[in-house]
């Protein structure tokens, strides 16, 4: 964190990145399971993979409404009924569990879905804070970290609360994502208050204008289709690693590596932005995107999978936070700032949805090398809009 940060920024910096921790935990949580529950109470296998993306697709459809309630209300008060979520999503889904219900396991997970719309706005909070454009991607990173923790805690929550309940498997870890939804909200509640609801009404571009900026649709590129690509991938590997004969706990392990390749990258990829550049680190990260695929290729063991994804989760972090840069350094009036975060996060969870969704059908259809040879077209689509960007001279030009 730039010494040079205020107070405010610093401690709004600390508060959203113990926020993310909490958040991760239980993404992490559904992740390792849902898939893996799914899978026992779905009517059919290709189901499986359904309450996972109503999770995303419920992201998708609050993003936007959940922007326009933080230009009227502020960010705080969002934020707090986002991570309240999470407690619904986890009674209902332990519920649900219990019962043998798919369909109260489907809404359990959709509740959940709240929690990750208001947790994209976070890293969003900390910039407002911070007026210098250079450490936008700087305060970024530092929220982003918050994730770091969750890598080591999520799967290790989500293993350990597996049979609390005893002959009930796997509730108690969804009635762990309750007790995080708790913390959440307990800490969001001291997030310093910022008076944005007068500065929403402010005049400001038109938003065919906001759009048309070179540098906010590569950003909109970058985090939709990094995302999308994580998503698909990240959905299918538990289902592939306990169809290869592994166990769940093995599972968990593989994707606390990739929760680890999400968020340690956060150490230096805001410094390396501000020094090389946005256009850079993000072909760094489509480069690390075929690596991936490249290792997950390669076999079927263990070390396999988990570099798979740990090189998936540093392609994101890459991708993720070079666009988010971007769209953050697309608007100054606040106004401006919640249409084009609201169309940014819409459009990432809209194609979420749509990857999680087709994951399942994907990895019981074509296996795990065509969930790796289908995660390659989005790459090569952002790799084309990167070429583009570079040859009009737009990575020039003031974003």
């Amino acid at each position: 964190m730039p010494s040079a940060l205020s107070p405010l920024a610093r401690r709004t910096a600390l508060t959203l990145a113990f926020a993310q921790c909490l958040y991760t935990c239980s993404i992490a949580i559904g992740v390792t399971l849902t898939g893996i529950v799914g899978s026992q109470l779905a009517p059919r296998a290709s189901l499986a993979t359904l309450p996972f993306a109503l999770l995303i697709l419920t992201s998708a459809i609050t993003t936007v409404p959940l922007s326009l309630l933080m230009g009227r209300f502020g960010r705080r008060p969002v934020f707090i009924v986002g991570a309240f979520g999470a407690v619904v999503s986890g009674i209902l889904a332990a519920a649900a569990i219990y019962q043998r219900d798919f369909i109260l396991f489907c809404v359990g997970n959709a509740f959940l879905g709240l929690f990750q719309a208001s947790s994209q706005y976070y890293r969003y909070a900390a910039t407002d804070t911070v007026p210098d454009a250079a450490d936008k991607a700087r305060a970024l990173s530092w929220v982003m970290l918050g994730g770091l923790v969750a890598a080591f805690l999520g799967p290790q929550i989500a293993s350990v609360s597996r049979d609390v309940w005893g002959i009930v498997p796997f509730a108690g870890s969804y009635g762990a994502i309750a007790g995080l939804g708790i913390l959440a909200i307990a800490g969001l509640a001291t997030l310093p208050h910022q008076p944005v609801a007068r500065a929403a009404q402010d005049a400001g571009q038109s938003l065919a204008g906001l759009i048309a900026q070179p540098g906010f649709l590569l950003g909109l590129l970058c985090t939709a289709l990094a995302y999308g690509t994580m998503t698909f991938v990240m959905t299918a590997t538990p289902l592939a690693v306990v169809a290869c004969g592994f166990s769940v706990d093995a599972s968990a392990g593989v994707i606390q590596g990739h929760l680890l390749g999400m968020f340690a990258p956060a150490f230096f990829t805001g410094k390396l932005i501000s020094r090389f550049g946005v256009v850079p680190i993000v072909t760094l990260g489509l480069a690390l995107f075929v690596l991936s695929a490249v290792a997950g290729l390669s076999g079927l063991s263990l070390p396999h999978f988990t570099a798979a994804l740990v090189l998936c989760g540093v392609a994101w972090n890459l991708l993720f936070v070079g666009g988010s840069t971007l769209i953050a350094q697309s608007a100054s009036a606040p106004k401006d700032r919640a249409r084009l975060q609201a169309l940014s996060e819409f459009s990432v969870f809209g194609l979420s949805a749509l990857a999680s969704l087709s994951a399942g059908p994907a990895e019981v259809g074509l296996g795990w090398d065509g969930v790796l040879g289908i995660s390659l077209v989005p790459v090569a689509l952002l790799s084309l809009g990167v070429l583009a960007y570079r040859i009009t001279g737009a990575h020039r030009a003031p974003a």
